[in-house]
């Protein structure tokens, strides 16, 4: 299972529609279709020839959550005072 969905989809047929659902936040939900099919090899995860690549789906999944995370704990914690400048 090397995709960023973390499912075996080496069951699956072209044009199948699957139903992903994230697994810390259960309300975010995905709808899959399978467009392709290629066997994955060990080179998939190597950081040096894909680096561009796992950086991109681990900042995406990662980085701007703990983002948003931070700022949540910080509101709770401290008075913030809003100010739009125009």
């Amino acid at each position: 299972m090397n995709n960023e969905y973390n499912k075996d989809f080496s069951q699956n047929k072209i044009e199948d529609y699957i139903h992903v659902m994230n697994e810390e936040h259960s309300s975010e939900h995905k709808i899959i279709i399978v467009t392709g099919i290629t066997k994955s090899d060990d080179t998939l995860l190597n950081l040096k020839k894909n680096k561009k690549e796992i950086l991109n789906v681990y900042m995406s999944k990662n980085y701007f959550q703990e983002k948003l995370d931070i700022v949540n704990v910080l509101k709770m914690k401290h008075k913030i005072k809003y100010a739009i400048k125009e």
